[in-house]
C-alpha cells in the first residue's frame, strides 16, 4: 500500500455500529464509561477498542437487542 492510499483510507465502523447509531453518542458512552469523543472514534471505525471494551459494546447491543424483542 502506498503512502496515499494509506493516508486516504477511510475509517470502517464495526459491525454494532448501526446497532447503537439510534442512540446520543453521549449516552452510549456513559453507559460505557468512556468519553463522548472516545466512542464517536470506536463507532465510526477510526479507533479499534480494547478487548475488555469491545466485550462490554457487545453485551450492551445484545442487551438492546433482547429488550426489542
Amino acid at each position: 500500500m502506498t503512502l496515499i492510499e494509506k493516508l486516504s483510507k477511510k475509517p470502517v465502523p464495526p459491525p454494532y455500529a448501526a446497532k447503537l447509531k439510534n442512540f446520543q453518542t453521549c449516552a452510549v458512552a456513559g453507559y460505557l464509561g468512556i468519553s463522548p469523543s472516545y466512542c464517536a472514534l470506536i463507532l465510526q471505525g477510526a479507533r479499534p477498542p480494547g478487548k475488555r471494551l469491545e466485550s462490554k459494546i457487545l453485551q450492551l447491543v445484545a442487551d438492546l437487542e433482547a429488550e426489542q424483542r
